[in-house]
């Protein structure tokens, strides 16, 4: 075979080959290229998980950003005035000596509450008002407690200093401790008489509690 025949030749292995190719590129073929690759303004798919249940992984592919945020941009921001020092420090002492007038007036709404029930006829009108006069009284109750407690720990902690001033070691109350100092004051408001009846009585309740926590006793054979 010359040359130039097998040039011709080759030339033609070449065309019949495009067009072979040009042939098999059919309108299926392009709708099938056309789902496989996403168009240039699409939605990425989103990442595969293992479950459900599991967190989306983020790829590694991209590169993180360089933009950091170094100083915040002004506008407003909420702030909680408890815990913001720009409010000041809270002094209680000082907060119950400015506002202490709101206790002589609970007070004088007790007095109120009860005058409007001895006057009221509606029945459920006055089962509303002694509700009200009920949950008062108990606030007071708390509120006085409350502040028992607190006089008898400054008590303590006072004469703790002085104590550790001489020497010492210095000893922490704890609530527990502050709740039997005040049950022990107590005590000693009340008479010999009203103490041995409150003993009592929280005798009777421990031992109502006792019996409830205790195991029926099992009945024998012959019974």
């Amino acid at each position: 075979m010359k040359s130039r025949d097998f040039h011709k030749l080759r030339a033609g292995i070449r065309v019949t080959r495009s067009e072979s190719d040009s042939d098999s590129d059919t309108p299926t073929s392009h709708a099938t290229a056309a789902t496989t690759k996403p168009h240039r303004g699409a939605a990425p798919t989103p990442a595969k998980r293992s479950s459900r249940h599991a967190p989306t992984e983020t790829t590694s592919k991209r590169m993180v950003s360089r933009f950091r945020q170094v100083v915040e941009p002004s506008g407003f921001k909420a702030r909680d005035p408890r815990f913001d020092r720009l409010s000041g420090h809270f002094d209680e002492g000082l907060f119950a000596q400015s506002y202490g007038f709101i206790k002589e007036y609970e007070k004088s709404e007790v007095d109120m509450l009860r005058k409007e029930i001895a006057r009221e006829k509606d029945k459920e009108r006055k089962k509303d008002l002694e509700r009200a006069l009920a949950t008062q009284l108990s606030r007071l109750k708390t509120e006085e407690k409350r502040e028992q407690l607190k006089t008898i720990e400054r008590e303590w902690k006072k004469k703790e200093a002085e104590a550790v001033e001489k020497g010492k070691k210095p000893f922490f109350l704890k609530k527990a401790d502050v709740k039997k100092l005040a049950l022990v004051e107590q005590y000693k408001s009340l008479g010999a008489g009203r103490v041995n009846k409150m003993m009592e009585k929280r005798r009777k309740k421990n031992s109502a509690t006792e019996k409830r926590y205790m195991p029926y006793q099992r009945r024998s054979a012959g019974q």
